[in-house]
């Protein structure tokens, strides 16, 4: 069972049918009677950041990113509609599109425990933005973002928000793309990080990471620290279903996927594809968005 009409079931309804079929008979019943002991998870699919009419985000500083957070928050509310707990974002590309060396970067301020709405900070608008989203729909979201930290070091940085907008956890990419990233950015510390969020723990990917299939370290890490899903926010990449099922497999996890221009992916500990409903986002031509992005909605 890969689709479901909202037609004819309700959301919920449709996602329990979907878990006892994948679970089987013998487990049926019991999945339709506690379905509220799934998570729900859902990523942002299919976004181009620079798919916008001309002109649509010519606004500078941050003209692209003020048209992109757009997008962002209309995928939390329709998240929040469809009874998400959490939401994950692609790479911190899905934000800024193409960096540049005269790319404006905005400054890390937020750290865990603070709220980035109730910052009355200029220059925040992707972290103060985001977290708005999350507390105004109350859903957590995981959302990656192209920050200046230190000394003018940047850095591309995980950041965990739950359902009021705190922080719950930052996570700064350790492994860089060779090349392509290493010209631009500054690695984080090797610092595996997990963050705990209603009743599972999850352990922070970031793009490249997920592919280095020379160095298991970090993986491992995250498992000796008992995470059960890996969180895997992804730029513009191929065979992330294939490569998502490598390490639910590898690892006995399960990995939710966003990925920049993709549908992502949902897989289960033992390598299997979960359900997932899509929805379109709709209302973003308005704003002059020619993309045709998506939610994509599992329960693990």
């Amino acid at each position: 069972l890969k689709t479901c009409s909202m037609s004819f079931l309700s959301f919920t309804l449709c996602l329990a049918i979907a878990q006892a079929a994948r679970l089987g008979p013998s487990q049926g019943n019991d999945t339709l009677q506690s379905a509220g002991t799934w998570l729900t998870v859902a990523i942002l699919a299919r976004h181009n950041p620079t798919s916008w009419k001309k002109n649509a985000c010519s606004q500078a500083p941050f003209g692209l990113e003020k048209c992109n957070l757009q997008v962002y928050e209309e995928a939390i509310k329709l998240a929040s509609d469809q009874q998400v707990d959490l939401i994950v974002f692609p790479e911190g590309y899905s934000l800024t599109g193409s960096l540049s060396k005269d790319s404006h970067i905005e400054p890390l301020k937020v750290e865990v425990g603070s709220t980035p709405c109730l910052i009355d900070s200029e220059g925040i608008l992707q972290q103060r933005g985001v977290s708005c989203a999350a507390r105004a729909h109350e859903v957590a979201v995981a959302a990656n973002f192209i920050l200046r930290v230190d000394r003018g070091k940047v850095r591309i940085v995980e950041v965990i928000f739950d359902k009021q907008g705190q922080v719950l956890s930052i996570y700064h990419k350790h492994h860089l793309a060779p090349i392509f990233e290493t010209r631009f950015f500054d690695p984080g510390p090797w610092s595996p990080t997990v963050f705990d969020f209603s009743g599972l723990r999850f352990g922070i990917l970031v793009c490249y990471e997920g592919f280095a299939w020379s160095d298991f370290m970090q993986m491992e890490a995250l498992r000796e620290q008992n995470a059960s899903v890996f969180l895997w926010s992804v730029g513009p990449a191929l065979a992330e279903r294939s490569m998502s099922q490598f390490l639910s497999q590898r690892f006995q996890v399960s990995v939710v996927a966003a990925v920049q221009n993709s549908g992502g992916a949902f897989v289960g500990p033992g390598g299997q594809e979960l359900f997932a409903m899509e929805t379109p986002l709709t209302g973003l031509s308005d704003i002059g968005y020619l993309g045709k992005t998506s939610l994509r909605v599992a329960q693990i």
